[in-house]
């Protein structure tokens, strides 16, 4: 599987997890049409793409401010197809998932590497 694909169908699967849970905490007020998922979930499969972002000879901080304003402007133009309200609380909810999103990637890469780390070192044992 291309690493394009595969990045394409982590930000789905984490778009699909957040739509879920805000539709359960009504904080979406409306019933979701067949068009608000299929925009929130090609929207969060683009925004995985866009994780490549960090992939390039580039600071992890301006990978990190560049991820986040694409992520935001691809957020912008799925409230726009949605006809979905923007105001200072919807930013602060994409803010907070944003950072919430990061915190659970950055904390399975280190349980990555340190389950890596504790392999290299049990082969350097033997």
């Amino acid at each position: 599987m291309s690493k394009l694909f595969r990045r394409f169908c982590i930000g789905v699967g984490f778009a699909a997890a957040t739509y879920l849970i805000i539709i359960t905490t009504r904080v979406q007020s409306t019933m979701p049409t067949p068009r608000n998922t299929w925009s929130v979930l090609i929207i969060g499969g683009l925004i995985g793409v866009a994780s490549l972002l960090f992939e390039l000879d580039i600071s992890y901080l301006s990978a990190l401010v560049g991820h986040f304003l694409l992520t935001l402007g691809l957020v912008m133009i799925m409230l726009w197809i949605n006809h979905w309200f923007f105001d200072m609380v919807t930013f602060l909810m994409i803010l907070v998932i944003y950072v919430i999103i990061w915190v659970i990637i950055r904390l399975t890469q280190v349980n990555d590497v340190k389950r890596i780390n504790e392999k290299l070192h049990d082969r350097n044992q033997h």
